[in-house]
């Protein structure tokens, strides 16, 4: 791919960054514009202190690369920079277990380190089978770094413990007091315009708001919760997306109805693991909050694996809450799901959810 004036990269870099919510999508144009064979994604998993692809399902653990173990990734991690291999077998860095764990034939490879606070937090890996990357390949990597930084930190800086203080260096009363200037502001608006569209986008405005004090008034409950979710006789419910700032929120609605055995998956494979596991242990999911676009498998496909396991096994139906901001492309499969949330949700969505559901599982 020949790229020689700006336009066309403002062009890729926008449609990477309509893209930030789904992996996948972010692979196939990397691989499209780099002519790669394979292209990892690897993020830093602070509690596992290991980096992880969950596409490809690879775990590269910390000490690998801290210790004298050689291998391009770890000179990667080591020095802070990119990496790149003109020809993999030749390599002095090479490490077949670390670098090529599926034992591809791969020729050449780009390995590009995320930086947050100096500390490396990312990789991108590409891999190019049967010639060496082009001087212009590595050019538009490169060119592209800003961008694919801020996708990394879409994907994991917005999932920190203390989120708003960690971004403002606020406490979380200032956090609160700012919040409510906000729907003071919003409020103000509302009684000084009779616009019906203006109307509808200020009552939106402020359910997100909402939102957000919600996820910050329980901050504390989810750290603790998403390590070791707590089993109660409760309805069980499992929260699918892969951005995980959507599962804490989702998770501080439900959290705050008093239901407490809650459990999370990260992508659509995951999913249909977790739902397959708790009908062996007999302990069914009552409820999956289920995402669309999510790596593995999409939401609707495992819509369809659950609907059809259903019937092989004669399990009673699971409900499935569509959480997505594209409602269009679960359209035409509608029936194998019960319920439709709109993202960003709110509140008030949730709740009449569950309250539908409860009036449904008592009847």
């Amino acid at each position: 791919m020949h790229i020689n004036y700006q336009a066309e990269m403002d062009k890729i870099e926008k449609q990477l960054e309509k893209s930030f919510d789904n992996q996948v999508v972010i692979i196939n144009i990397l691989k499209e514009i780099t002519d790669s064979g394979c292209v990892n994604l690897f993020f830093y998993d602070k509690s596992e202190k290991s980096f992880y692809d969950n596409q490809k399902n690879i775990i590269i653990p910390l000490r690998f690369l801290e210790d004298a173990t050689v291998s391009m990734i770890g000179a990667t991690y080591t020095r802070k920079k990119l990496y790149f291999c003109h020809y993999v077998p030749f390599d002095l860095n090479y490490n077949v277990a670390l670098d090529n764990p599926f034992r591809l034939k791969f020729t050449s490879q780009i390995i590009l380190p995320i930086i947050l606070d100096n500390k490396v937090v990312g990789f991108l890996r590409f891999s190019k089978r049967g010639h060496t990357f082009s001087q212009e390949t590595l050019d538009i990597v490169k060119e592209l770094t800003a961008v694919l930084h801020r996708f990394f930190l879409y994907q994991i800086g917005h999932n920190k413990n203390e989120l708003f203080e960690e971004f403002y260096t606020l406490t979380k009363t200032e956090v609160h007091n700012s919040i409510n200037t906000i729907k003071n502001e919003l409020n103000r608006l509302l009684t000084h315009t009779h616009n019906p569209e203006i109307l509808k986008l200020i009552n939106n405005a402020t359910m997100h708001v909402e939102s957000v004090n919600t996820y910050i008034s329980t901050a504390n409950i989810i750290d603790t919760s998403i390590i070791a979710p707590k089993k109660t006789d409760n309805i069980r419910i499992l929260i699918a997306d892969d951005v995980k700032m959507n599962v804490r929120i989702l998770h501080a609605m439900i959290k705050q109805e008093k239901i407490t055995d809650i459990c999370f998956a990260y992508d659509g494979i995951e999913t249909l693991e977790k739902i397959k596991q708790a009908y062996n242990d007999n302990n069914h999911i009552d409820i999956l909050f289920l995402d669309h676009y999510m790596p593995g498998k999409l939401g609707l496909e495992v819509a369809q694996h659950i609907r059809e396991y259903e019937r092989l096994h004669n399990k009673s139906r699971l409900f499935v809450v569509s959480i997505t901001n594209d409602p269009k492309a679960i359209e035409e499969q509608r029936n194998l799901y019960d319920f439709h949330i709109p993202k960003p949700f709110v509140k008030s969505d949730i709740l009449e959810v569950l309250k539908e559901i409860h009036i449904l599982q008592t009847n």
